[in-house]
Order: C-alpha cells, then sequence, then structure tokens
C-alpha cells in the first residue's frame, strides 16, 4: 500500500515544474514515521520484554489493561502471559543447541536447503533487474516519456498489491508449494519473452516488439508477487 501510495504521488509530482516534483514526494514519506512517533512514546513497554527481565506483575498488567478491560484473571490474559512465558522458556532452551543440529538429521538437513534456496532464488530470480532497472527496460523498448513510465510504475504497484493480497487470502487452499511452482514458471517464461522482445526491438526497432514488453512485465510481477 505504501508503495502504490509513493507511486501515485510521485506521478503527481509530474504538474509540478519546478524541484517540487520530487521534493513534494521526499517530504510526504517522512509524514507516516512522524504521525508514528507520538504512538512509539505513548507505547507501554512490551509484555514479552518485561517477563523476559523477570517483571512478570507489569506485563499482567499491561495486557490485562489493553486485552481485558484491567481483568487479571480473565482467561485471554492468563493463556497469554503462558504462551509468552513457554516461548521464552523454549528459546532459552534453543540458545543452548548447535548450529550443527541442522545437518545432523534429514529432515534438518532439508530444511536446511529449501531455507538457502529460497533466499537464493527470490534474490535471482529476476525481480531485482525489473524493479530497480524499470525505467531503463522501459527505455529500451521505446517507452522514454516520464509520464508514460509514471504510469506503468505506478499501476503496477496496484498489480502487485492485488496479487500479493489475492495469493495470501487463498495460500491455505491451493498450498505453498502450487504457488511457489506456478511463480517460478510464470516468471521463467515471462521474463524470457521479456528478453527476446527486448531484443527484438533493439535489433530493428519494433515498436509492436517494444510495447508487448509493458504486458510481459505485469505477468512477471504477478509471478513474483503470488510467492516470493
Amino acid at each position: 500500500m505504501g508503495g502504490t501510495l509513493a507511486a501515485w504521488v510521485a506521478f503527481g509530482g509530474l504538474s509540478y515544474a519546478s524541484s517540487w516534483s520530487w521534493r513534494l514526494p521526499s517530504l510526504l514519506q517522512a509524514c507516516i514515521p512522524i504521525l508514528i512517533l507520538p504512538g512509539v512514546i505513548l507505547a507501554p513497554q512490551s509484555p514479552r520484554w518485561l517477563v523476559s527481565k523477570g517483571r512478570d506483575d507489569e506485563a499482567l498488567r499491561i495486557i490485562a489493561d489493553w486485552h481485558a478491560g484491567g481483568d487479571t484473571l480473565h482467561p485471554l490474559v492468563q493463556h497469554e502471559m503462558r504462551e509468552i512465558t513457554d516461548a521464552l522458556k523454549t528459546e532459552k532452551v534453543a540458545t543452548q543447541a548447535s548450529y550443527l543440529d541442522t545437518i545432523k538429521t534429514a529432515g534438518n538437513r532439508r530444511r536446511l536447503f529449501v531455507t538457502f534456496t529460497l533466499a537464493w532464488f527470490s534474490q535471482w530470480c529476476g525481480s531485482g533487474v525489473v524493479s530497480f532497472y524499470l525505467t531503463s527496460i522501459l527505455s529500451s523498448v521505446g517507452v522514454t516519456g516520464a509520464r508514460e513510465q509514471l504510469t506503468i510504475t505506478a499501476c503496477l504497484q496496484i498489480w502487485n498489491l492485488l496479487w500479493a493480497v489475492g495469493a495470501a487470502s487463498f495460500v491455505q487452499k491451493f498450498g505453498k508449494r502450487l504457488l511457489f511452482l506456478t511463480s517460478a514458471v510464470t516468471m521463467l517464461s515471462s521474463y524470457t519473452v521479456i528478453t527476446a522482445l527486448s531484443a527484438t526491438f533493439a535489433d530493428n526497432g519494433s515498436k509492436a516488439a517494444g510495447l508487448t514488453v509493458i504486458p510481459f512485465l505485469f505477468i512477471f510481477f504477478a509471478g513474483y508477487d503470488i510467492a516470493l
């Protein structure tokens, strides 16, 4: 949502002929953190932190005040206190484990492999190139106007938001595995087409090839959004 708002504010800034075209979006980015500051100052201490320091009574009062109208005996308050205490005990035991435990069993080795490869794939699937060099990609296929480029960027943010929320809503129904496989196939195929069309435009200046890159950029991001 923040990316969508920022993109459209930047688009609106094009109407300014002065340096405010970039100053305004920059200043607005500071507004939300400034609005959050009073909340940070007024918010109570974390009950979890208080319990970790042995200040259980203070933690209990805070949870009761915020979640049960001050009733320290409320079942929800008691349940949350037990959750915090149990989690801290579990973490204390976990800190005594060795890093070698991650490779001692087949299950742990599989989990380690999935963790490493997922992190690798998320960075090397092409999203960085398409995201950070989107303006250069659009320029390379003949879309050189600032208004056109910002329009595509802003619309992509809305597109990303819809696909990400949609995938998150249906992950329990379809399962993570299906979403990841669909994501990989979608990104691979669309990125291949984007590369081929860009090369075609570079070779012969085909306007049709250049413009066709745009919908495939949207397809690529849809693939990225639903899993990574």
